[in-house]
């Protein structure tokens, strides 16, 4: 593979990324604040912030929350799944 064919790879992965995050408008997401423990208090400073609560993340998470003395947040933009019409009860 040469220099410029290699160079045109990146670019389209790039471009075909970027048109995919961006193909949605921003108004389908309704960003809000969702606590897995209603119990759980928020704070203003964590220790350890986990981006994405995936099967790694909620593992890191798990792991460092172990600890007692440290404060762990997740971020997940994923969707709610308490709204999903799948889990209600009918």
């Amino acid at each position: 593979m040469t220099l410029a064919v290699f160079r045109l790879a990146i670019v389209a992965g790039l471009f075909a990324s970027f048109s995919a995050v961006s193909s949605r408008p921003i108004d389908e997401y309704q960003l809000r604040r969702r606590l897995l423990s209603p119990s759980a208090s928020l704070t203003d400073t964590y220790d350890y912030i986990v981006v994405g609560g995936g099967t790694s993340g909620m593992t890191l998470a798990g792991r460092l929350s172990e600890n007692k003395n440290v404060t762990v947040a997740v971020l997940e933009a994923g969707i709610d799944y308490r709204s999903n019409i799948i889990n209600q009860q009918l």
